[in-house]
């Protein structure tokens, strides 16, 4: 395989914080899941930029994505501090999360579920 086509294929995967999150191909696309379950991931309409309003009960469901003690912001992906004071993973400064009801999709035909949408997936190439 040449340089070019391995540079290629590196460039259409995201970048993916190590111990959190894995980078899947799904038919056309790739796609960001949870790297413990496999669970697709999530944001949340009414969080502010680096700032979880999920918490209690709505955390029970919609699990944070947690960070890791070594754990490394990567590209996009930085870590936040939860009114806990846990860490969770954001992406673009919107806190992450999976759905406890998940790997059954739960999402409505626009792709949000209520407030909550998928993390944007990227085209494989």
């Amino acid at each position: 395989m040449s340089i070019a086509i391995l540079l290629a294929l590196a460039s259409a995967v995201p970048e993916v914080p190590a111990s959190s999150v894995q980078a899947a191909q799904e038919g056309t696309v790739w796609v960001m899941r949870n790297l413990i379950d496999n669970n697709l991931l999530y944001t949340f309409d009414q969080d502010e930029p680096g700032k979880s309003n999920c918490n209690d009960a709505c955390a029970a469901t919609w699990r944070p994505l947690t960070v890791f003690g070594n754990d490394q912001p990567v590209g996009k992906w930085k870590p936040i501090k939860r009114a806990d004071g846990s860490s969770q993973w954001a992406y673009e400064g919107k806190p992450v999360y999976s759905f406890a009801q998940d790997p059954e999709p739960v999402t409505a035909s626009n792709g949000k579920l209520g407030n909550w949408q998928p993390l944007p997936t990227v085209p494989a190439q």
